[in-house]
């Protein structure tokens, strides 16, 4: 995001700059700004997008209590992803208390692709393929806890390096003078409405919208 980087500073006003222009203009952003273009659709968080990384750094935070979320209850996500030329769409359910997060990956059949848990235990990913058995659950847990914890817990746990700043409806991550991460979300209620994620570090589009009961309905 050169235009970003390069313009804006460290603080909040330039970050609303950079949250509304992208906001504008989801739709058609160059390739050249995170290599990967928004996609409409709904979810939670990809796994089959981060497949391709043979190099992967450590995510940008740790896995936080289930608790500090402040949220509980069961949902349905659609999550489409896209990495370069390549696209990947499947279903999401999220179950949260205030001891676990639970995440179960469907395709379009029902079929499921994988089940995450995080708990005081740690975080583990049980999955029948063996590319996704080989993936990092702490990067899905990672983008789901900066797109929706509340951000007392985020900055509680971000390393001294990182910040995370909340203007509107955007969130934004950076590391040093660099925005690392952003997320755009279309309404006030960050649980009930869509949220577009763009990841720098990895090059990666996420976006995120929750189904309805009657759309949950209608797809079984």
């Amino acid at each position: 995001m050169a235009t970003i980087h390069s313009s804006c500073s460290q603080s909040v006003a330039c970050g609303h700059s950079a949250a509304s222009v992208l906001r504008k203009r989801r739709a058609s952003i160059p390739p050249g700004i995170f290599r990967c273009v928004s996609v409409s659709l709904t979810g939670a968080w990809l796994i089959l997008v981060l497949v391709g990384c043979t190099t992967r750094p450590a995510p940008l935070l740790k896995p936080l209590d289930p608790g500090s979320a402040e949220h509980t209850g069961t949902s349905r996500q659609v999550v489409s992803f896209k990495r370069g030329n390549r696209t990947h769409r499947l279903q999401i359910v999220m179950q949260l208390s205030s001891s676990r997060l639970r995440l179960i990956g469907l395709s379009p059949l029902g079929q499921r692709l994988f089940t995450l848990a995080s708990d005081a235990s740690g975080v583990t990913l049980d999955a029948p393929s063996t590319k996704l058995a080989k993936l990092d659950p702490r990067r899905i847990v990672s983008d789901l806890e900066l797109a929706y914890w509340p951000l007392s817990a985020i900055r509680s746990a971000l390393p001294s390096a990182r910040r995370i700043e909340q203007n509107n409806h955007a969130r934004l991550v950076w590391q040093d003078h660099e925005l690392v991460w952003l997320a755009i979300h279309d309404g006030n209620d960050r649980w009930q409405s869509p949220v577009t994620i763009y990841n720098r570090v990895l090059d990666y589009t996420l976006h995120v919208a929750p189904v309805s009961a009657s759309e949950a309905g209608a797809n079984n």
